[in-house]
């Protein structure tokens, strides 16, 4: 199958095409759902239209009251509206006089031929209704500064109050009025099941020929008793029409009031009752009032109360606007000059909705499969690999694509006159929230969604101090538990001995006894003595074994309970080791013997061998094979001679057997020494020797001779095994009562070996061992050296050899 490109311009390119595509399929799908509730887009224009031209009219109306004469002819410059306003008393516009000079108030109706649209605006009804943006035109919406009527006045219900004196229910508006409530329907005992009655208020006269109201039930003719009040559960009010009376107040519970248990709530602060679901306030009276609530008033659920104006004067003005649009708009730049901006672009997209649904569908679909496909991958590998931006943190990512969707939003209302902008904005939120898409795959299929969000951090950053609390608090209790698993008998000895110490002391406080209560702790005190004389004992044993002193065993007669099993413990393994220790000394000088006398053997017959060699070679033999044969049998023998005698020395060096007889020595006399014995071979294998020494002379501790050997071993390794044409450095450098001795060259084969084994016996750093050596020099250098109370250390930095001799 054929790869697909990775290439950084290609995934850019499907990138944009990609979000171009969502970012079309939105935008059509948007249109295609707001003009489906329309037959046509023309439909949709002329609302449009409509709504703008209302919201100028509103506009210019509210200017004009608010002083600004100008306003309705700057409206008519500065848009496409043409209008004629009129002012009249009358509610129905086919009432009005148009032709009227006193109604008129800007141009005249005449003028405006067939007006597109009427529009009526009660005065001094309208709020602040500044047009910001095109949206605001075209909704429609406005808001008015109260209840709008066009033939009634209107009042909000303040309350609905309960006077004790009469017996009566008032409604109290606003400006002071009271009513008196025409029926009233009242459930009244204790409990939930009482009885229903439905009472209307009626005139009677009392003995003195004065007339007043009261409540008689509507069948019965009984009166409304006041005295059941004090048990109320609920009053509901009603107008002469039975339309049911709601004051709409709301209350508010706070420390200074509360519901009582029969459903009432009193107000501390006016020393009031309420009912609690009519919100009827209980008063001992009302400013008294016998006028009976109107049937010409209506009631509305919101809580006002309209009533009809009492002459034609108190009647309200209206504006009544005649508005037009011209067939062809001009280019003024208003709002329906923009609208229409706007509707030339739906109207294209809702003529050509299939073949865009289709265009931007195929290529959205094909873009992202390409842009899924590639996604993390580098052109020339297959690994998923997360960017800079996918190791953002998930919660900050996520915030900037929400900041930037949200952004499309006020970006819309603002620059709707620009819809390039607006557009180009679209598209970067769509960019934006198509990479979040891209990213949260990216960190999925790479397995590391989670390790990069801002939970994960802080998780992260407070387990680890859990995790370290956690062990520190549950360590101790974990190595508690498992002790006492592995130590049992232990443990039940030490828990007895505790609770019997308890026990007593427990006596000694019940009895009150002070000098039994001594005896115990003289007992305590005498028991722990004991307890740290016997672990010291164990503690010194111990220090002893560790120091390999095992001719002290612990004397296990004197000890107690455990102290005894551990103190035998103790002797056990010191005899252990002391076998183990001998078995090893005795295995070693076996080796030593059996080497010695190896060699010993070895060189007798090497000797004559050697001897007859060097007679034959004093013989004038003319065959040259001959002779060759007997320089190699020379060479060969004088090595064979050569290993044997380094044999037997690191067999004595290493067990020690060799006398040392230590004196002051000039280290740097004997160093140079040395070297002008490996000066004409240094020179032949082009080694450039160099030695730093500020300080003569260098006075050691050594043996001389085994000093010698100790730098002779040295630099025929180092001329053995160095690379030619590099330099050799020897470093002397004195302190206090000795003297720090460096040796540093270049390997010629790479060193693929540590220096703890390049210091074993028979390993030769020339791993092909093509050069002649035994591999016993640096051993017997570092046993030398040893006995000489000094040390050899040997490090290897790739190619670099460095031996370090301290004295």
């Amino acid at each position: 199958m054929k790869k697909i490109s990775r290439n950084l311009w290609l995934k850019l390119a499907a990138f944009i095409v990609c979000s171009v595509m969502a970012a079309g399929l939105v935008a059509t799908t948007i249109v295609a759902v707001y003009t489906n509730n329309y037959e046509s887009t023309a439909q949709l224009r002329d609302e449009i239209h409509a709504n703008i031209a209302a919201a100028y009219s509103r506009q210019m109306v509210y200017n004009y009251e608010s002083g600004d004469d100008t306003a309705f002819s700057q409206m008519i410059d500065d848009t496409n509206l043409q209008a004629a306003v009129v002012k009249s008393n009358e509610t129905s516009e086919d009432k009005v006089d148009v032709k009227s000079d006193a109604a008129k108030v800007y141009s005249s109706v005449d003028e405006i031929s067939n007006p597109d649209y009427i529009f009526s605006y009660k005065a001094n009804n309208l709020k602040w209704n500044r047009l910001s943006n095109l949206w605001d035109a075209m909704s429609g919406s406005y808001e008015e500064s109260g209840a709008a009527s066009s033939d009634m006045n209107s009042e909000k219900i303040s309350s609905i109050m309960y006077s004790k004196t009469n017996g009566l229910f008032y409604l109290c508006l606003n400006d002071g009025t009271a009513y008196v409530i025409p029926k009233v329907r009242v459930m009244t005992g204790s409990n939930d099941n009482s009885s229903l009655g439905l009472y209307k208020v009626v005139e009677k006269t009392d003995e003195n020929g004065n007339k007043y109201f009261a409540y008689e039930e509507m069948f019965t003719g009984q009166s409304l008793d006041i005295t059941g009040f004090a048990e109320w559960k609920n009053v509901k009010c009603y107008d002469e029409k039975g339309n049911h009376i709601k004051c709409g107040m709301n209350l508010s519970e706070d420390s200074d009031s509360y519901f009582d248990s029969d459903g009432s709530y009193y107000d501390y602060d006016e020393d009031i009752y309420y009912d609690r679901y009519e919100i009827i306030k209980v008063v001992e009276q009302v400013n008294e009032s016998y006028e009976l609530l109107p049937d010409t008033f209506n009631i509305s659920d919101t809580g006002f109360v309209y009533y009809p104006y009492t002459s034609t004067e108190d009647k309200p003005e209206y504006y009544y606007v005649y508005a037009k649009l011209p067939e062809q708009l001009q280019e003024k730049g208003d709002y329906f000059n923009q609208a229409d901006s706007l509707l030339d672009v739906m109207e294209f997209t809702e003529a050509h909705l299939s073949v865009l649904f289709v265009i931007f569908i195929l290529g959205f679909v094909i873009t992202a499969g390409y842009l899924l496909t590639v996604a993390g991958k580098r052109e020339d590998s297959e690994e998923i690999k997360l960017r800079l931006y996918d190791r953002l943190p998930y919660e900050v990512m996520l915030g900037v694509t929400m900041l930037a969707d949200f952004m499309v939003f006020p970006a819309g209302f603002l620059l709707i006159k620009q819809l390039p902008v607006v557009a180009l904005i679209c598209l970067a939120a769509t960019m934006i929230s198509l990479e979040a898409i891209l990213s949260t795959y990216v960190r999925i299929r790479a397995h590391e969604f989670w390790k990069h969000t801002l939970c994960y951090y802080v998780v992260r950053f407070f387990l680890k101090p859990v995790k370290k609390l956690c062990r520190m608090v549950f360590a101790p209790i974990r190595y508690g538990f498992s002790w006492i698993e592995r130590n049992v008998p232990l443990f039940l000895i030490s828990m007895l001995a505790f609770g019997f110490i308890c026990l007593l002391e427990l006596i000694g406080f019940g009895i009150g006894s002070i000098g039994f209560i001594f005896i115990i702790k003289l007992i305590e005190l005498a028991l722990l003595i004991a307890f740290i004389m016997q672990y010291d004992r164990i503690r010194c044993a111990t220090k002893a074994i560790a120091n390999d002193d095992f001719s002290q065993p612990v004397d296990t007669s004197r000890l107690m309970l455990f102290f005894r099993k551990h103190g035998e413990d103790l002797n056990n393994v010191s005899n252990g080791i002391e076998a183990a220790v001998s078995e090893k000394m005795k295995s070693e000088r076996f080796r030593t013997e059996l080497i010695t006398n190896v060699s010993h053997d070895i060189k007798t017959p090497l000797t004559s061998i050697i001897n007859y060699v060097d007679l034959l070679q004093k013989e004038d033999i003319d065959n040259e094979k001959v002779r060759e044969y007997l320089d190699v049998l020379d060479r060969q023998s004088s090595r064979l001679k050569k290993l044997i005698q380094d044999l037997l020395e690191a067999s004595k060096a290493s067990t020690g057997s060799i006398n040392v007889e230590l004196e002051e020595l000039d280290a740097a006399v004997m160093l140079s020494q040395v070297a002008g014995e490996y000066e004409e071979k240094f020179e032949k294998n082009n080694l450039d020797l160099i030695i730093k020494n500020d300080v003569t002379p260098v006075m050691i501790q050594a043996d001389g001779r085994h000093l010698w050997r100790v730098f002779d071993n040295l630099m025929n390794n180092i001329n053995k095994y160095a690379q030619p044409g590099t330099r050799v450095y020897i470093d002397i450098i004195p302190k206090d009562s000795g003297a720090i001795i460096t040796f540093k060259n270049v390997s010629a084969t790479p060193l693929n070996i540590s220096s703890d084994e390049l210091k074993e016996r028979f390993v030769r750093g020339d791993s092909s061992r093509n050069t002649e050596g035994s591999g016993l020099g640096l051993s017997i250098a570092e046993s030398l050296m040893k006995l000489m109370n000094g040390t050899l250390e040997l490090t290897v930095d790739g190619d670099l050899f460095k031996v370090t001799l301290e004295f």
